[in-house]
């Protein structure tokens, strides 16, 4: 995937989570197309979407705390691979839609810079 000039390339689930047991689970891999959206670098580049300059040691613990609780979910029903992987794709859904509205913000981009900078 090429990039996109004032945009950063973001998985979803960070690359830091690539031996999380869920995406085992799941059958994933952590470089799955539908585990990448382009975010702004500034708020000039796009109206809504979350700002992103770098690393988000904050956002990487939220997503693993969330692996980590659907992990166990799975373990305590014997979810299949297949419910693996739709409780992994819908983390992904709600979490690009957070990312796409603004909604979610990066410890990176404090939330004054980012949202006085879209007025």
């Amino acid at each position: 995937m090429s990039g996109i000039d004032g945009f950063q390339k973001h998985h979803i689930i960070p690359q830091q989570l690539k031996n999380h047991a869920l995406l085992k689970e799941a059958g994933m891999n952590i470089h799955s197309i539908k585990n990448v959206i382009y975010l702004p670098r500034s708020a000039d580049a796009h109206p809504t979407r979350t700002i992103h300059r770098g690393s988000h040691p904050k956002y990487t613990n939220s997503i693993e705390k969330k692996m980590d609780n659907l992990l166990k979910i799975g373990q305590n029903n014997n979810w299949t691979q297949t419910e693996y992987k739709d409780a992994l794709r819908e983390l992904i859904r709600s979490e690009r839609a957070n990312l796409r509205s603004g909604k979610t913000i990066f410890v990176n981009t404090p939330k004054l810079v980012q949202a006085s900078s879209r007025k």
